[in-house]
């Protein structure tokens, strides 16, 4: 009987697509273990979860080279984000730069 939302070997396997990723976004081990985890609460899916932590945590980095080598692209930084949401709204979605 299964009594959690994912085994050790699924965050394993979400760590081994997302660490490093997770890593130059100053995610520490623990914080990475608890996104994962939370993640896949809802998705049930460990190789889902770590390959969108990646893809997520490139994007909000405006990591264009580490999304080209995923055949992502980079279609708008966080950086230019912030400036249209400040432009229309008036708020600045980054407490600090």
């Amino acid at each position: 009987m299964n009594n959690f939302a994912i085994s050790s070997a699924g965050v394993g396997d979400a760590l081994q697509r997302s660490a490093s990723s997770l890593n130059a976004a100053n995610n520490t081990l623990s914080e990475s273990m608890a996104i994962i985890t939370s993640a896949n609460e809802i998705l049930q899916d460990p190789e889902r979860v770590g390959t969108s932590l990646k893809t997520i945590s490139a994007r909000i980095r405006g990591a264009k080279s580490e999304l080209e080598e995923e055949g992502e692209e980079m279609t708008m930084t966080v950086s230019k984000l912030r400036e249209e949401i400040k432009a229309l709204s008036g708020v600045d979605i980054m407490i600090n730069d």
